[in-house]
């Protein structure tokens, strides 16, 4: 009777271990890098479509003919997402980044029932004051979870490349929807293209904190 395993033997349980151990942990690792870098580009593709259009929705269904008017909904969303930002910082290492992530689409929920069935322009800067906090949190928490999983070495190159997806996100959205406002009526884009957009988020979202549970790295503070 053997008491040592042969090479092969061995070699075999070190493919088996790494087979079943290790190699998917890496595969988690950079498929949640890729998902938050995907989210990011939905996070961004959400402000493209509503700068483009809206201001439309203001002067056809509303009436308004002053730019100043128009762009009070410009003011909300940069009022609401300067002051989440300053708090998700905070709030982040309290709560944890995955439960901000997940909080900051709850809150775009009502969006698109706010555009579709606005019976005045303030409900319109309402949906934008929600869609602040919401970039104030879904933005700042791609960023540093990315971050975190890129490491010091990295940290660089993770922050480029949530910045370029976020902003062609808005680049692309910002096109299409416009392109689209001229067949069709704005509302009905924005409203359409928000709750689409808001699908795909929330099963990103989902993808990314299934992805997360699988995962045990205390240092990425997630929560």
């Amino acid at each position: 009777m053997r008491d040592r395993p042969n090479a092969l033997e061995l070699l075999e349980a070190v493919n088996e271990f790494l087979a079943g151990e290790v190699l998917p942990l890496m595969d988690d690792h950079r498929m949640k890098f890729r998902t938050l870098v995907a989210l990011n580009a939905l996070v961004g593709a959400m402000v493209g479509l509503e700068r483009s259009v809206l201001p439309l929705v203001g002067k056809d269904d509303f009436g308004l003919r002053s730019s100043a008017a128009i762009l009070v909904f410009v003011v909300a969303f940069g009022a609401a997402k300067a002051v989440t930002n300053l708090a998700a910082g905070e709030l982040a290492d309290r709560a944890g980044r995955k439960r901000l992530l997940v909080a900051g689409w709850l809150v775009a929920l009502p969006i698109p029932l706010l555009i579709g069935l606005a019976p005045s322009w303030w409900f319109i800067v309402a949906a934008n004051l929600l869609l602040g906090i919401n970039q104030g949190l879904a933005w700042s928490m791609t960023v540093v979870m990315k971050i975190d999983l890129a490491g010091p070495r990295r940290r660089g190159l993770a922050l480029g490349l949530n910045e370029a997806a976020g902003y062609l996100g808005v680049a692309a959205a910002a096109f299409a929807t416009g392109a689209l406002a001229a067949s069709f009526a704005p509302r009905t884009v924005t409203t359409t293209a928000t709750s689409a957009l808001e699908t795909m988020l929330t099963i990103a979202t989902a993808d990314t904190s299934a992805i997360t549970s699988r995962l045990s790295f205390d240092f990425l503070h997630i929560g």
